[in-house]
């Protein structure tokens, strides 16, 4: 019960499915019963509550016995490959309830050959005449509802059954193209999507480290070189993380030798956040004050959004601490985090230095002037209006 899963599992049952739903977590089980939906994303509540006030839609602890499986797991990173252990334990979860050409879907962002190597390994042990496809989701947190109704969606299939029952169900609520490949490319693509930002990204912020040492406007030279209608570089983006860009691209080489471009790419875009600390060390030395403190204006990965999976916090702020700079977070829509988030008024009457990560749109109406204590802002994302 997920980002991605309690929007998908919205628009199933509200378009004429009955759905259960299972988490292990009792907690999720009892709040999705009662309509809670546990982060921020447009209009998902009202079709949550719809569902589950149409009796289509149920939270259970435990599978049962079904038409369709679908498995919309975590994949977690662990040392730069990805973690089976989830997909593995749902599969074998739904195994003693899969009868003969019951729909197995898998959703969950895999590794290449994982449905051919592990899911259907463990499907086979069944003996069941059992239908197999994969649908990674393409959605982002924040627009979900939107992008899964109208992105295209990739679908493979191990018959050509599993194909026609696929595309039937999805596009119960899908209103874009669906396409069908063969089982590694349907694996392959969702990964590439993502590693091709990864890498465009790796360039914005590979210009951003030439334009300190040539001494030019990087955003400005991103924004001209894209007038030409062949360009479309990304702006550089200080830290890239959240559940698939940083992730993605390591699943898609875990297990490859041509790689060197997509490592590349990753160690550079890794290495960017320190890059930008030393921005603020620096910064803090010129200011010749005996004690600093820097206010960094971001938890959250991406714009107006409360997901803050992967993120670097926790080495920025070791790294700071060893120089002697107290370091105070802000997130607007990150309530749940390890650290203590301050308050931003408070905040503003107490920093020396700003730095700005995310640009959430509530940071565009801080008038920053007003406060004589602010030293230096360091806006990392070119967002304020200079």
């Amino acid at each position: 019960m997920g980002y991605m899963w309690i929007p998908t599992a919205s628009l199933f049952a509200n378009n004429w499915h009955k759905v259960i739903w299972v988490d292990v977590i009792e907690s999720k089980v009892n709040d999705i019963n009662n309509w809670i939906v546990p982060f921020s994303e447009p209009w998902l509540s009202d079709e949550l509550k719809k569902a589950i006030n149409s009796w289509n839609m149920i939270a259970k602890l435990t599978p049962e016995n079904s038409d369709v499986f679908i498995i919309a797991v975590p994949t977690p990173h662990n040392n730069n490959r990805c973690d089976h252990k989830y997909i593995i334990s749902a599969i074998e979860s739904i195994a003693k309830y899969l009868e003969d050409w019951n729909l197995v879907i898998i959703e969950s962002t895999i590794s290449p050959n994982t449905c051919k190597n592990i899911v259907k390994n463990i499907l086979d042990k069944t003996w069941k005449k059992y239908l197999l496809a994969h649908c990674p989701e393409r959605a982002i947190p924040g627009n979900t509802m939107n992008e899964i109704i109208n992105n295209d969606r990739i679908i493979w299939w191990l018959t050509k059954e599993a194909e026609e029952k696929t595309k039937k169900l999805y596009k119960s609520f899908v209103k874009w193209n669906i396409f069908t490949t063969d089982i590694t490319t349907a694996e392959v693509c969702k990964l590439l999507e993502n590693t091709y930002r990864d890498i465009n990204i790796a360039l914005a912020n590979q210009v951003l480290m030439l334009s300190d040492e040539l001494w030019f406007n990087p955003w400005k030279a991103i924004e001209l070189a894209n007038k030409h209608p062949r360009v479309n570089i990304l702006n550089p983006w200080p830290w890239v993380w959240g559940h698939c860009i940083a992730i993605d691209p390591w699943f898609l080489t875990q297990d490859t030798k041509n790689n060197s471009l997509i490592s590349t790419a990753r160690k550079i875009n890794d290495a960017t956040p320190f890059w930008w600390v030393k921005k603020i060390i620096t910064s803090s030395k010129k200011l010749n004050l005996n004690k600093i403190t820097v206010w960094i204006l971001w938890i959250a990965y991406k714009k107006d959004v409360d997901d803050a999976r992967e993120t670097p916090a926790y080495y920025i702020w070791s790294e700071l601490i060893n120089k002697w700079i107290k370091v105070l977070f802000t997130d607007p829509y990150v309530k749940d985090f390890n650290y203590t988030i301050s308050d931003i008024e408070e905040t503003l009457k107490s920093s020396d230095i700003i730095f700005i990560n995310t640009d959430h749109s509530i940071y565009k109406k801080i008038d920053f002037s007003q406060y004589k204590n602010i030293k230096k802002i360091i806006d990392s994302r070119n967002f304020l209006n200079k």
